[in-house]
């Protein structure tokens, strides 16, 4: 592990430099978006189907780092430019057993809680059609209001109610305009792993596009000029390539309120 050094300049204040004397192989993650021009276009077409009023699903996955949260950031960059309605929600390791976590934030983040038959059995098993039924209208009464794009980010971290829920919102949403976009790390799918059976049933019926982000080849890793300065990558042995890259990230890497 790399450790910050501090030194004394001539006024005798103490700055911080990074990794003493080896910043150049300290790795960050580059604003540039690089060599993903196809998977990209793939999300792009599927977003303008779904403006069509035929709700698409896709699932964008890979390894850990391999660049799937900056790939869906300059698609929601590109789908709000198009007029489309974004609204995320994420499921996190800590947040696994908090019952449909994603989707109630995007119900909280909209407004739309009290149109939800939220009780404390809310989730069980008998209530579950009924909530499941509720969330469909929710989304699909936005799609209509206008063209929306859901996405949830690391599905691999999602609740037992919300790898439930996803698969239903697939197959019920897909006459209006709606784009249902995750992300997941395939290299976290151990065997018995549950979002497997659900992969499987998307898979069996047809209504998900899997967009599988591979490790890139050097011809791709090649990064383009930027305002600041330029960005090299460079790659570990036994992992996937990371940009090095010199200016701040822009306002587009941030994440969406």
């Amino acid at each position: 592990m790399e450790h910050p050094v501090t030194e004394s300049n001539a006024g005798g204040k103490v700055s911080l430099t990074l990794a003493a004397r080896t910043s150049t192989e300290r790795r960050i993650l580059c604003p540039v978006l690089i060599g993903r021009d196809v998977e990209l276009a793939r999300l792009d077409a599927l977003l303008r189907e779904s403006l069509d009023r035929h709700g698409r699903t896709a699932l964008v996955s890979g390894e850990a780092g391999i660049g799937k949260t900056a790939l869906v950031h300059r698609f929601v960059q590109q789908a709000r430019q198009l007029g489309a309605r974004v609204l995320s929600g994420e499921c996190t390791e800590i947040d696994a057993r908090r019952p449909l976590g994603p989707f109630m934030d995007i119900a909280r983040a909209t407004n739309r809680l009290a149109s939800l038959p939220i009780g404390e059995k809310a989730t069980a098993a008998t209530d579950r059609y009924r909530l499941y039924s509720a969330f469909t209208s929710l989304l699909a009464d936005l799609a209509r209001e206008r063209p929306t794009v859901i996405v949830i980010e690391d599905l691999h971290w999602a609740d037992e109610a919300s790898l439930e829920l996803f698969p239903y919102l697939a197959r019920k949403l897909r006459d209006v305009p709606l784009l249902l976009l995750a992300t997941y790390r395939s290299d976290e799918l151990h065997r018995r792993h549950p979002l497997r059976p659900v992969l499987a049933e998307l898979s069996r019926n047809r209504i998900a596009h899997d967009i599988a982000l591979r490790r890139l080849d050097g011809a791709s890793q090649r990064c383009r000029p930027t305002l600041r300065g330029s960005c090299n990558t460079r790659q570990s042995s036994g992992s996937a390539s990371t940009s090095i890259c010199c200016p701040s990230p822009p306002a587009w890497m941030t994440r969406a309120s």
